[in-house]
């Protein structure tokens, strides 16, 4: 072994070391949460006590039934995965993107590894890891995408994290055991080296896991993940402030090259986050070098229970959801235990004997419970063997009881309603605020379900660097039937322009877009029926595609008859309509040729008076003047005639 392998195994068992003894406390008190959750309540001590008063060790485990309906929840509305695009000119790589990532968690049984993960750390354990790796046995080149389950007992965080996203975790060990032909697979370079290797089962490193793994001819697979820097030149446009990383394995005399052909760009050197990996198997390292997958992160994602990072105490430092019903589900084990012997003891609790006083002593101890006190001869009073009076069951026994079965219930935050089961008093209670009733149930929980949201929004940015990294446009092609858009391998874009979010979960692709193309039909979007029925996930869609066709086509030459009926109807109305302004342009014309004409006449009278000459006018002037002056004349002396005679 060089000195460099030296180096790296003694910093390896420092950091196992450092990070054992402060998180040794927690796998204590994770594998008891474990043991409840699979009923296994009772330790060594307790059953050793039953042994012995010949009671069996009977558990009632309450504790899964929280457990499952928690997961069975978590189940039954699982999201996928969605990408968006922050700009429109990136919804082509954008719907790529959601597509391949929908045909990875599909291919990988990515959604139930998830769920497993959230079953087993935050309900059962506190935490699991969800790994992300490429398997590549059907695909030499590409790879495909596998999403792997990392029990709490088979690695160990830097105990100073802090952060739910492990940013801040210097390091991270973990340990698996292979076989030497799976070793091999990994390592054929060094298959030879692989074969010469002997097993060593114990060195006192997770103890916990060895109990769990229970191979003898196994290697040890130790994994040092730890987080470093190293120095990188940026490209920088002064004028846009547009950014581009210089790829590592350039030189500088390409990178000379670049800056003489581009001299308006300048260049800075900056100390990037790196992650970095070294492999031991059996204690040798067979690998040492950057992160595999060339993302610069952790191949792993947290799923949390109740992570409290100041509490002082690591075993109080994280807890999962059974943590909180251990002691309730403890006590109602040893209840019962109780409650069941006093009932078995009400036949016959046993008997007071004298010595000698039976033929086969053996006979009293399979009597009632096998209890059997034995006396000197003459000790007893009356008879020389007396039965043993069993003990009346206290009546608040069984209301002490129910009150620990609805303790299992409450202090995890559950309800009946939750479980489906009405309220005693409430037998009709309406769907409707039934479902209002369990939502407000699962309260209590949203910080465990908002943690794995978190996991699965961190999982889904890694998938889509790892998508980035390893996936080439010929598989981008075959999957998708179609090229890759012009930034699909933009490093940048997964960064900036895209946001990954949970959306609806559907067994394939194309189940996705039928509820897409629903969810368009019923906001009012010009969707064909055809289109829709193309897309659905139906049996015999062909006798269905054709009724629709049918039926489309028989709407649409209706349609066509209630059309050209409509442009009937709006030509006779625009003859109509022509024919009435005609009519009124007419009348129009001939109103003003009717003015024109009086203007006429009253041209022409004009013109006779002028004609009139202005003696003729005095005469005229004159012969009114008499006329009127007779009239007046008259007009008085008639006047005065009727003043005579009066």
């Amino acid at each position: 072994m060089s000195e460099n392998e030296k180096d790296l195994r003694t910093e390896f068992n420092e950091c196992y070391e450092e990070s054992f003894r402060a998180w040794d406390s927690f796998l204590i008190e994770a594998q008891k949460d474990l043991d409840f959750a699979t009923g296994d309540t009772w330790d060594s001590r307790e059953k050793e006590y039953l042994r012995r008063n010949r009671r069996e060790a009977l558990s009632w485990n309450k504790t899964k039934r929280i457990v499952k309906l928690v997961t069975g929840y978590q189940r039954k509305n699982r999201l996928g995965f969605r990408v968006q695009a922050e700009e429109s000119k990136d919804d082509l790589a954008a719907s790529q993107y959601g597509r391949l990532m929908l045909q990875a968690m599909d291919r990988c049984n990515g959604y139930h590894v998830m769920s497993d993960a959230f079953e087993q750390g935050p309900l059962k354990t506190g935490i699991n890891l969800v790994e992300i790796g490429v398997n590549f046995d059907e695909d030499p080149v590409s790879g495909d995408i596998a999403i792997y389950r990392v029990p709490f007992n088979r690695f160990l965080l830097d105990p100073n994290i802090s952060r739910r996203d492990l940013s801040d975790c210097s390091y991270l060990l973990r340990r698996e055991w292979v076989s030497k032909d799976n070793a091999q697979c990994l390592f054929p370079s060094r298959a030879d080296d692989i074969k010469r290797l002997t097993p060593v089962q114990y060195d006192n490193k997770f103890t916990f896991a060895l109990k769990s793994q229970g191979a003898n001819k196994m290697l040890r697979w130790d994994e040092y993940w730890r987080r470093d820097v190293e120095k990188r030149t940026v490209l920088v446009d002064p004028q846009t402030g547009e950014w581009k990383w210089w790829p590592k394995d350039a030189g500088k005399q390409k990178l000379d090259l670049f800056l003489q052909q581009y001299p308006q760009i300048a260049t800075r050197e900056i100390y990037s986050p790196v992650v970095k990996l070294t492999v031991f198997i059996e204690d040798q390292v067979f690998y040492n070098g950057p992160d595999p997958l060339g993302i610069d992160e952790y191949p792993f994602v947290p799923v949390w229970g109740e992570w409290n990072p100041e509490h002082y105490k690591y075993a109080n430092k994280l807890t999962s959801l059974v943590r909180d019903i251990r002691d309730p589900q403890r006590e109602l084990n040893k209840r019962r235990s109780k409650m069941l012997d006093i009932i078995d003891s009400q036949i016959n609790s046993g008997w007071m004997v004298e010595e000698g006083s039976v033929i086969n002593p053996k006979d009293m101890y399979q009597a009632g419970q096998g209890k059997v006190i034995w006396f000197t001869k003459g000790s007893l009073q009356s008879a020389r063997a007396q039965r043993i009076d069993p003990p009346n069951i206290p009546t608040g026994l069984f209301q002490f009881q129910e009150l620990m079965d609805r303790d299992i219930m409450e202090i995890p935050g559950a309800n009946n309603e939750l479980l489906g089961i009405p309220d005693r008093d409430q037998t009709q209670t309406p769907g409707l605020l039934a479902k209002l009733r369990q939502s407000q149930g699962l309260t209590t929980l949203q910080g465990i379900f908002d943690n794995y949201r978190l996991s699965k929004s961190l999982l889904g940015h890694k998938l889509l660097k790892v998508i980035q990294q390893t996936y080439t446009p010929d598989k981008v092609q075959k999957i998708l039937n179609e090229q890759p858009a012009p930034e699909f391998f933009n490093r940048q874009f997964s960064k900036y322009r895209v946001d990954v979010s949970e959306g609806v979960l559907t067994d394939s692709q194309r189940q996705m877009y039928y509820s897409e193309l629903v969810l368009l039909k019923q906001m009012g979007a010009p969707i064909p029926w055809s289109a829709i029925i193309d897309a659905a996930p139906v049996q015999k869609k062909d006798d269905l595609q054709k009724i629709v066709e049918q039926e489309e086509k028989q709407a649409a030459a209706e349609m066509q008859r209630q059309r050209q009926l409509e442009e009937i109807q709006v030509k006779a109305f625009l003859a109509k309509t022509r024919e009435d302004v005609a009519s009124s342009v007419q009348k129009q014309a001939q109103a003003e040729e009717d003015k024109a004409g009086a203007l006429l006449d009253r041209a022409r009278a004009a013109a006779e008076i002028d004609k009139i000459g202005t003696d003729r006018l005095k005469t005229l002037a004159e012969a009114l003047t008499i006329l009127s002056g007779n009239q007046r004349q008259g007009m008085g002396q008639q006047r005065q005639r009727l003043i005579t005679q009066r």
